[in-house]
């Protein structure tokens, strides 16, 4: 049962770090468009003499989102596989 857990912990490891690099960079974002620079998507810095266009998150890392994803997905897969075998044999979930 512990590896399991550990398995399942794991798994949603990269969907938690996804959201972490993503709201990161938003946050930064933020600040420097409040602070009345351009973001420079490139280098991940504050411009305050140019203006940058934007490139969107999931064209600047499609493989994180990717294996986010696949992760997630297994993640979900491997849960409701605990879940059944949790649940198997117990008569209580049999409608009567």
């Amino acid at each position: 049962m512990k590896m399991r857990v550990l398995i399942y912990v794991l798994l949603s490891a990269l969907p938690l770090i996804l959201s972490f690099v993503w709201l990161r960079e938003v946050l930064a974002v933020d600040a420097a468009l409040d602070g009345g620079a351009s973001w420079n998507y490139v280098t991940g810095q504050a411009d305050y003499s140019l203006n940058h266009p934007y490139i969107s998150f999931h064209s600047r890392h499609p493989i994180l989102i990717a294996a986010s994803l696949a992760s997630l997905f297994a993640g979900l897969i491997f849960g409701f596989g605990i879940h059944r075998k949790d649940t198997e044999g117990d008569i209580s979930n049999v409608p009567t």
